[in-house]
């Protein structure tokens, strides 16, 4: 094998051993899917209500979240209708756990009880955000 073979090879070995990381590298760095928190409750003392549901955006926030959804009109299609949806929109799954064991929501459960009661809750995993291409690739990112 002469030079120019030897500095041919050397030069493929560090091109493929370059894409290999970048791949590695954006693996890494891909996002969680984010998490819908969805609730189905029943508002059981419309007075006090107002006062526990103001707690839950700074709970929510700690945790990487936000409201979507907070009651508002629903269209039913198939099935029961709902009485009051809530959704909150996380970071990921994690974050959605993490909020309803989190102490901030655990302590609340006494006036909880007092104000609603769930009929269902569960939380979602959402699609996941599209991976970007690749270094050097000549199509945009999906939007």
């Amino acid at each position: 094998m002469n030079a120019t073979q030897r500095s041919t090879l050397a030069l493929l070995a560090g091109v493929a051993i370059g894409v290999a990381g970048t791949a590695a590298l954006q693996a890494q760095q891909a996002k969680a899917p984010p998490a819908y928190l969805i609730s189905n409750i029943e508002v059981t003392d419309t007075k006090a209500f107002p006062d526990y549901a103001a707690k839950f955006p700074a709970i929510a926030a700690a945790h990487h979240g936000h409201f979507l959804v907070r009651g508002g009109k629903t269209e039913v299609f198939d099935g029961d209708a709902p009485k009051r949806v809530v959704v909150i929109a996380f970071d990921s799954m994690q974050d959605a756990v993490s909020y309803r064991k989190s102490d901030a929501f655990q302590k609340l459960q006494p006036e909880r009880e007092k104000v609603m009661r769930y009929i269902q809750s569960f939380a979602v995993e959402g699609v996941a955000e599209e991976t970007p291409p690749a270094v050097g690739s000549s199509t945009p990112p999906a939007k």
